[in-house]
Parts: C-alpha cells; structure tokens; sequence
C-alpha cells in the first residue's frame, strides 16, 4: 500500500469486523480472567510461612458464542491485518479459558508479550541497586480519588469515574470508562497525582481520544499498542517529577518477577529472591503475583521495556502527539501520521498539557538516560 493510499478504503467492512471483534473483547479479558478470588486468603497463608507455594482460584467467564468471530471477513488492508492478528488471539483465548483444569494462561501470554530480554534485565538490578523505596506520608483512599476525579474532570473526559478496585491492582478499564483505584495496602502522598498522570493523562485520554476514530480498536488497543501504552503512561510519570521511587522499585522487580517465571522457577524462589534485593514483604509479594497469576503472565516487563522505548523516542525528537490518536503503539506510527495526512483519522482532540511542559530535572530522569545511552 502507497504512502498516499488509505489503509480505510473499505471502511464498511473494517467497521463491521471492528464491532464484532471489540464485543468480543470486551467479554474475553485476559487481565481479569487471571485475577485471583482468593489473593488476600494466599498471602496471609504464603508469608506466615504456612504454604510454600500459593494455590490461587480463578472464575472463567461465561461462554460467548464465537462463530461470527470466526466467520467476519476482514479486509486486506493494515488495519483489516491487524484485527486478523486480533482475531487468532481471541479465539485461541476462548478455548484456552474454555478448558477444564487449571488455568494456565503462561504459553499464550509469552507469544503476546515476550519475555525480558538480558539487556533489560540488567537494567532493572541497576535500578533496584540504585533506588530505594522509602515509606512517605500517607493518604487515604477517599482522598486520592477525590484527586483523580478532579483530574478526569479537568480533562474533560465525561462519563469516566473512579471506583473501588476488586482486588490489588490499580487501573484504567476503558470499556466502563473507570479508573479503578485499589482499596488494599497503604496509600502514600504524592499517590494520587502520579496515577493521574499515568492512569488518566495516558489511559483514559488515548482512550478518549480513540473513541472519536472511525473503528473502535482505536479506543480499545491494537495488537502490540501495551507496550507503548505503559512505557508512556511510566514516561509521563518520569517527565513530570512525579514518579516514585517506590514505583521505580515495581516496575524494575516486575522485570526480575517474569524473568524468574520464565526460568521455570517457582513463586517461593521469586518472592525471596526479590526479598534479597531488599524488596520488603509487599513489595516482594505484588511483584511475584503479578508474574504466576494466571499460572505464569508475561505482561508485566513491559512498563520498563515500554519506558526505555519511549524514552528514546520522545528525547530523540519523535512526535509524541500522534500517540494520542488513541491506544496505538510506536510501531503503528508511520500508517497513523499517513492516515492523519488523509484525513481518514482525527487529530486527538485531548493532549495531556504536562507532556509539552519542560521537563523535571531529576535523578530518575538521569538514570534512566543512562539506561537508555548504555
């Protein structure tokens, strides 16, 4: 296809394919399939030193019924391949949350995400010898939605809300327009304004952005976006000075966390292995479940992959902006800027101010160049 021809040529059928594989979506979802009912119950068991190894329980979704999944026509286009990719990863997800026994989701989520390179490895014990996480004043939970709120009101973005998160984990669900904000563990100052940054300048608002493109995977995600996804939303984190250092110890030791899964080692041998670093308990345990939820998840590497790649490109002069189109990836970008030049696409009608704002000087800014230029 011909820098001057459209990958939306055929748009009836690109919406059509789109709107069937995005309810399909929205009922098959990974991240919510390996969340774990019984989390609280294996932790008080795992650190008292009662089990050695957690056994966690998971809900399968209802069965949906996948046969126009399977049967759409997808165009031969850019986008029309993408939602071919899209597709093959949806069914062989419904089979694989459809069988009987354990769940075990580690093969399909290693061929989505990849697992962490050496090079990226070492980055994170870099950082982990270099950062300490040092328990600061707290907050409450009611406080740091209240900021959140405000922050989504700010930007504009009607219909979103923040609510109470199900288990221990923070985060943005664009289907329901919801920051879900977890009510479990301490909450620190400073708290509520980095997860503004991170959950509502970067997640809801390529989001937000995403619903006013003609095909809804713009708001949703495009196979590959994750990456960029969180890389920006830790970038934006890092640009304002609002990251923690207590962030900075996450998402390093999710790093060694899927390293670890990906070596065959067991969660015990992961959680103290992490401890040794100087992880405390809590720390030790978000790391490690968030690798063997599910019987091993690969995703979580990603924030610190998806940060030194966007790092380099923003610092290297790249147009940041069009990231904002929605929830694309940085390898999308040149049929992005082509379509925009078309006018197939709409320019994001949101952008985060604090983006275009100098950045913060800070030591973690200074680290991670160094990370980057290494």
């Amino acid at each position: 296809m011909g820098a001057g021809e459209s990958s939306l040529v055929d748009l009836p059928r690109l919406t059509k394919a789109d709107a069937v594989l995005s309810e399909a979506t929205r009922r098959l979802r990974l991240v919510i399939a390996v969340r774990p009912e019984n989390e609280l119950e294996q932790k008080e068991l795992f650190v008292s030193g009662k089990v050695r190894q957690p056994k966690f329980r998971y809900s399968r979704p209802a069965p949906i019924d996948m046969s126009e999944v399977e049967s759409i026509e997808l165009p031969n286009c850019y986008w029309g391949e993408l939602l071919a990719t899209t597709r093959r990863r949806l069914l062989r997800l419904h089979s694989l949350l459809g069988m009987d026994g354990e769940l075990n989701v580690r093969d399909f989520s290693r061929e989505v995400y990849g697992a962490p390179s050496e090079q990226l490895q070492s980055a994170a014990r870099r950082l982990l010898s270099k950062v300490k996480f040092e328990p600061g004043k707290e907050v409450t939970w009611e406080f740091t939605r209240d900021v959140l709120q405000k922050s989504l009101d700010e930007f504009g973005l009607t219909g979103w809300t923040v609510k109470k998160a199900p288990g221990d984990f923070t985060s943005a669900r664009t289907s329901e327009k919801t920051i879900y904000l977890t009510p479990i563990g301490k909450l620190y100052e400073g708290t509520a304004e980095r997860l503004a940054v991170h959950e509502i300048g970067v997640h809801a608002v390529r989001s937000y952005n995403g619903d006013a493109q003609p095909l809804s995977h713009f708001s949703f995600g495009w196979p590959g976006y994750e990456i960029t996804e969180e890389g920006l939303a830790t970038y934006a984190e890092l640009h304002t000075g609002l990251i923690s250092k207590r962030a900075v110890v996450n998402y390093s030791a999710r790093v060694l966390a899927v390293a670890s899964l990906d070596r065959g080692q067991s969660f015990r041998h992961c959680y103290e292995s992490l401890r040794e670093l100087g992880l405390n308990t809590t720390l030790a345990w978000e790391a490690a479940l968030r690798a063997y939820r599910g019987n091993g998840f690969y995703k979580d590497h990603i924030y610190l992959q998806g940060l030194l790649e966007v790092f380099q490109f923003i610092t290297g002069g790249g147009d940041w902006e069009n990231l904002f189109v929605g929830k694309v990836g940085l390898h999308h970008l040149d049929r992005v800027k082509a379509d925009l030049q078309l006018n197939k696409l709409r320019r994001p009608s949101v952008v985060p101010d604090f983006l275009k704002r100098e950045r913060k000087k800070t030591e973690l800014w200074d680290l991670v160049s160094s990370l980057v230029s290494a």
